[in-house]
């Protein structure tokens, strides 16, 4: 229609002329165009109209999405929101942020820098770090703590994802926030908890592991190292466990107990420097799907000190039943049985010898004390009794001797002993006492101190014998003495005057034999008498006794040295009769080969003790012979001067007056008798 109405005016401009042809042209291919154009548009019109129902349709789903959307938007728990940039203009934000911030949707509108405000100072520099990478079109995850306004603390995740315009600036940020405190919390247990874990993985004091089925430690902590005897984790890590840390092969396998069902085990050990270690094993096998062995884990224990002392616990017993059994031994020996009674449980306990001394068997009453008292004369029962009752107030210890009555009447003497035992109060808990058979002991005794009765009676007579006797001798040999003065004054026959001579020496000799045993006699019967004694006139006397002892052919040089700046008290007979026979010794047997024979008498005295030394140059005595000088009669050899009592004599007054005395002597070369007395008070 449009195309009729151009070309009627187009034909009224050209008038008579007539439209040219190329223009006729133009207008027909005008037309067609036209043509193609109307049916386009009526085919557009008719698509329009076939898809109107549907565009509604996609209106309508594109309505309904948007408000399942807002009503996600308004119920998730994460915040979403978005934020303008450069101008900081939050756009939109999600009504959970009242949960998560404390704060309405309306006060971040108002104020989006409650944002910024709600992270804890310690973690704000996150955010401006975040920001930094945010302007380079980063997208950004990162967790820092928020506190509301009620003063709560969150956790909290945020996930940014930015938008740059055309020149690359930050232009928007959207981004949603989520309240991880949950997860933080349980990781930051997870972590304490690792933490303990591996703080007692370090400092546990048994050793804990873990090792591969072959034979190799995967991980072990100090304990173990130390447990073990090595230095460092690495060096133990590089053992092979069945190789270097067993004596045998076997000693895993054979293990000493073994609680299957528990997975405990015990067996020894081989630590670095080869030393033996008993140890605990509480471990299990970890195996994989396929029930394959993977590893071996679990804890080592150091028990060799628990397993020695469960030996020696052994050993104990061992030697407690035996000392048991001596025990019986020897109150089977010694006939002495026992009993301990116990307050509390009023209980007793009775040896076996007990009743094999009363003749009673042991499964016969004896549950009280009146069934014990029952065992004893009835004349003794009271005194027991009575002494009984006293130790259980005094808790004084008791001994004494009583009869024990038999069931045939027979009697036997026992000696009963009873004492207490205390507790920290000092209250008495059990009473322990025993009782030996000591009739065979108390006849022996008996026959003893009648035999001994009889002997003091024998010596007393012997005594005043011998003191008899030796007086009675004396006497007549003092005159034969005197008779044998005057025959060699008389005789002038050489012949005559040498067996006067022989005659007037083997008296002296009776005369001393006799004054020795006299000595004795006295020795032995009368008792010490302590007096002040001049040393130096006492040694003087002696030597003038002595001085021409030897013979008038050979003279004896006797020294005296004697200190007695401190008054010497003792017995002063038997004083004389230690220095008289000890001098007289030493002048007896010189050495005729040495030509200056010498005898020195040192003394030196104090306020405890006298020391007496009497030293020569004679023959002196063989050693085998030194420990036997001092018996009576003993004679080194048959050519030995005198009886052999004066050592013997000399010993017995020593002890007498409660001092010591030894010897130092060689053969050839001299001796040296070495006397201590005690300086006794006047």
């Amino acid at each position: 229609m449009y195309h009729k109405l151009l070309y009627r005016q187009i034909q009224h401009h050209f008038g008579e002329k007539g439209v040219p042809e190329n223009l006729k042209l133009f207008l027909n291919e005008i037309n067609a165009t036209y043509v193609h154009y109307e049916d386009g548009r009526k085919l557009m019109e008719h698509s329009i109209e076939a898809s109107s129902e549907a565009i509604t349709e996609l209106n309508n789903a594109k309505r309904k999405a948007q408000e399942e959307l807002t009503i996600l938007f308004n119920n998730v728990d994460d915040v979403f929101f978005s934020i303008l940039y450069p101008e900081k203009e939050l756009l939109q934000i999600s009504p959970s942020c009242e949960k998560i911030y404390g704060r309405k949707a309306s006060g971040f509108i108002q104020n989006i820098n409650l944002f910024f405000d709600a992270i804890i100072p310690e973690d704000q520099g996150k955010i401006n770090f975040s920001q930094s990478m945010l302007s380079e079109g980063h997208s950004l995850t990162y967790e820092y703590r928020i506190q509301t306004p009620a003063g709560e603390i969150k956790w909290v995740e945020s996930r940014i994802k930015p938008t740059l315009d055309t020149r690359g600036r930050l232009c928007r940020i959207d981004g949603v926030t989520a309240d991880i405190s949950k997860r933080k919390i349980s990781e930051m247990t997870m972590r304490e908890n690792l933490k303990k874990y591996s703080d007692l993985f370090e400092k546990m004091p048994d050793g804990l592991y873990k090792s591969t089925h072959e034979g190799r430690f995967v991980e072990v902590n100090p304990a173990l190292v130390k447990i073990l005897g090595y230095q460092t984790r690495e060096e133990l890590l590089q053992v092979d466990i069945k190789k270097d840390l067993y004596f045998d092969e076997s000693d895993r396998d054979n293990a000493y107990h073994q609680d299957l069902e528990e997975g405990i085990s015990v067996f020894r050990m081989k630590r670095k420097d080869g030393s033996e270690v008993w140890v605990e094993d509480r471990g299990q096998y970890v195996t994989d799907p396929a029930g394959k062995i993977v590893y071996h884990e679990g804890s080592l224990r150091d028990i060799t000190e628990r397993v020695r002392h469960k030996q020696a616990i052994l050993n104990a017993n061992t030697n407690l039943k035996l000392i048991i059994d001596r025990l019986n031994e020897a109150q089977q020996i010694a006939r002495i049985g026992s009993w301990v009674y116990d307050i509390a449980s009023n209980k007793r306990e009775i040896s076996s010898e007990f009743y094999k001394i009363f003749e009673i068997e042991p499964d016969e009453k004896m549950d009280s004390f009146e069934d014990h008292f029952k065992c004893f004369h009835p004349e003794d029962q009271e005194l027991i009794k009575s002494k009984l009752a006293r130790i259980l107030t005094d808790n004084q210890e008791f001994c004494m001797e009583s009869r024990a009555l038999m069931k045939d009447g027979s009697e036997k003497i026992v000696k009963k002993i009873v004492k207490c035992e205390t507790d920290t109060d000092g209250e008495i808990i059990r009473l322990h006492g025993t009782v030996q058979d000591i009739t065979e002991q108390k006849h022996a005794q008996q026959e003893l101190e009648k035999i001994i009765s009889e002997l003091k009676k024998s010596n007393a007579e012997l005594d005043n014998f011998v003191y008899s006797v030796s007086h009675d001798l004396r006497a007549p040999l003092s005159s034969i003495l005197g008779i044998l003065e005057i025959l060699w004054e008389e005789s002038r026959d050489e012949f005559s005057r040498e067996h006067l001579e022989m005659i007037r020496t083997s008296v002296k000799r009776l005369d001393g034999f006799i004054a020795e045993i006299l000595d004795y006699s006295r020795n032995s019967r009368t008792s010490v008498k302590v007096e002040k004694i001049d040393l130096n006139e006492m040694v003087d006397g002696i030597k003038d006794d002595l001085k021409h002892m030897a013979g008038s052919n050979r003279n004896v040089s006797i020294n005296s040295l004697v200190n007695d700046s401190v008054p010497f008290n003792s017995d002063k007979n038997r004083v004389r009769i230690i220095l008289s026979n000890l001098i007289s010794n030493a002048v007896r047997y010189q050495n005729q080969s040495i030509p200056d024979p010498m005898v020195s008498i040192n003394i030196d005295t104090s306020d405890t003790e006298t020391d007496i030394i009497v030293r020569d140059n004679g023959i002196g005595i063989d050693r085998e012979q030194i420990e036997k000088i001092f018996d009576m009669f003993y004679r080194i050899s048959e050519n030995s001067v005198g009886s052999g009592l004066g050592l013997y004599l000399v010993k017995e007054v020593v002890e007498k007056l409660q001092g010591k005395i030894s010897v130092e002597s060689e053969l050839g070369a001299g001796s040296a008798f070495h006397i201590k007395l005690p300086n006794s008070p006047n």
